[in-house]
């Protein structure tokens, strides 16, 4: 007597579960995801100079606005003079976070506030 078992698909069913173990080994790639958003957030918050994100920046005061329009940046937004800023937000992703912050050296005085600079927030999370 033999006796003999067939099974079709198998090859399918393993590779769903080693796909199945690496995406839960591996976060990177949904973190990117995230720190792509969260950038284009950033963005967002410039445009809306904070109410993106529900944080209004104050306004700036009269001598700040009479030193960018004499520098020949009068049109351009609060914290915007060379465009630096905005675009300085970059991501770090690993296999288990996701961190985004920006390369200007400036960009914690704005975010944090001082005693003289009031604070401009940028990136949020809640």
């Amino acid at each position: 007597m033999s006796f003999s078992i067939s099974m079709n698909g198998q090859e399918r069913v393993l590779d769903k579960f080693d796909k199945l173990k690496n995406d839960l080994e591996n976060f990177e790639p949904v973190l990117d995801e995230v720190g792509e958003y969260i950038i284009s957030k950033t963005d967002e918050t410039f445009a809306t100079e904070g109410g993106a994100i529900q944080e209004s920046w104050q306004a700036l005061t009269p001598q700040t606005l009479y030193q960018k329009q004499r520098l020949g940046f009068g049109s351009k937004g609060i914290l915007e003079r060379t465009g630096a800023l905005r675009k300085g937000f970059f991501k770090e992703v690993q296999k288990f976070l996701v961190r985004v912050t920006n390369k200007m050296s400036y960009y914690k005085y704005h975010q944090l506030g001082g005693r003289t600079l009031p604070q401009r927030v940028m990136l949020k999370s809640t």
